[in-house]
């Protein structure tokens, strides 16, 4: 079963998954919910940018922040793929991931008004309110 029908629209889809019961939607309120509660200082976050500007620094936090030892990653080469839940999402490659670790320039695949949309959900860099680590980009 998938998600989404192939035959709907990039908006549509997108939709379906940031509404209240969507899968992106119905963890942005948990989420929410974790980052503003009562055990705020038991999270960490740290967004994407912060991992791809300086991978070691955020794996150095994250590791000192849940009290492991750090080791050595090997940040150019690795891969990843999660096909069955790319198929789920309808969204074939979606997750696929592979070394090394560098911004890289791509192309928007969404319409600018659904990006911003999703631009302005970025409650997370919101620090106020909430006793969370917090490793963003700046």
């Amino acid at each position: 079963a998938r998600l989404t029908s192939p035959d709907q629209s990039l908006e549509k889809r997108v939709e379906t998954m940031i509404g209240a019961n969507g899968l992106v939607g119905g963890a942005i309120s948990i989420s929410k919910e974790i980052l503003y509660g009562a055990n705020s200082e038991r999270v960490l976050v740290m967004d994407y940018d912060a991992l791809i500007a300086d991978p070691r620094l955020a794996l150095e936090t994250l590791y000192t922040f849940v009290r492991e030892p750090y080791f050595e990653h090997d940040f150019e080469n690795f891969n990843f793929e999660a096909h069955a839940f790319d198929e789920y999402l309808n969204s074939p490659g979606l997750h696929s991931v592979s070394g090394p670790i560098r911004r890289r320039r791509r192309e928007l695949a969404l319409p600018h008004q659904l990006a911003r949309k999703l631009s302005d959900m970025a409650f997370w860099k919101d620090r106020q309110n909430s006793k969370a680590e917090f490793l963003l980009a700046e």
